[in-house]
């Protein structure tokens, strides 16, 4: 962490999803066969990813924490045991879940969380391990003076590879995952081919800064159903040309989704210098 006074910000963990696509084996005992990611443990010795993308966020300036468990009992009574002495952190449970940004919304509407959320919010996957200084995307966000910032890899054989096209300023230009209609940001400039100009590409790592004000005002009710956070909310916001890419070149990122990358993620030592075992705050 770079030295000096720390940007505030609200850690929100999405740690809804169950592990469809992971190997069986990775259940935790006593989950019946319901693979739920965010209990899924990794390294040596053993963290939970929950736990780990807790203290992530602790160490890296969050006022506080928030788990999205989604409809998970499971989840939420683990972050109820493991931080009870810790009032910073707290798990927001859905009976029927929305989707990443439809659960997101949901939770920053909440009159609780918005009193201490601050301007900032900072949104990870619990099933992704990324060496990110959060910090560093902070003052980015804040530089570029977007409304939502996504950090992105330039590894080699991560899942959507090269789906962002980043252009002048850090703003995205283009995006691969975004729908139809919403892939463009229509104030960049353009080739002759009508195409919009851009310096570099990356992969999403599935760390997005947003503004709080734009969770609190986005267009959304849960009576339009489910809405996703990397494509539907992305292209909305890349629509008015308030997207910002930031570049976390080829630092460690993987995606424990799949049993491809869980089987790499087996390596001796592999993952754990990017595992935080323990808070700083507590």
């Amino acid at each position: 962490m770079n030295s000096g006074e720390q940007i505030p910000y609200l850690g929100v963990v999405n740690a809804g999803g169950i592990g469809s696509r992971a190997p069986k084996n990775m259940a935790p005992a006593g989950t019946k066969g319901e693979a739920l990611k965010a209990l899924f443990s990794v390294g040596e010795p053993p963290i939970t990813l929950i736990e780990h993308h807790v203290n992530y966020h602790l160490d890296s300036g969050a006022t506080s924490v928030v788990a999205s468990v989604g409809p998970h009992q499971k989840v939420a009574n683990y972050i109820a045991s493991r931080y009870a002495s810790n009032d910073r952190v707290q798990s927001f449970q859905v009976e029927r879940a929305l989707g990443i940004g439809g659960d997101l919304l949901r939770l920053m509407r909440r009159g609780e969380i918005a009193e201490y959320a601050g301007s900032l919010v900072v949104i990870t996957n619990v099933d992704t391990i990324a060496d990110i200084n959060i910090q560093d995307l902070l003052k980015s966000h804040i530089k570029n003076g977007a409304e939502l910032s996504i950090a992105l890899s330039t590894l080699h054989g991560v899942p959507h590879e090269g789906q962002y096209l980043v252009g002048d300023n850090d703003r995205v230009v283009y995006c691969g995952e975004c729908p139809e209609g919403a892939k463009v940001n229509p104030s960049a400039s353009v080739g002759i081919d009508g195409f919009p100009l851009w310096s570099r590409q990356g992969s999403s790592t599935g760390a997005v800064v947003a503004n709080t004000e734009l969770l609190i005002s986005y267009p959304w009710s849960p009576e339009d159903g489910p809405l996703s956070l990397y494509s539907d909310m992305v292209g909305q916001v890349l629509s008015r040309g308030q997207v910002a890419a930031y570049d976390n070149e080829d630092r460690y990122f993987t995606d424990l989704g799949t049993n491809e990358s869980w089987q790499r993620a087996q390596e001796p030592g592999l993952l754990q210098p990017y595992l935080h075992y323990s808070s700083s705050i507590s």
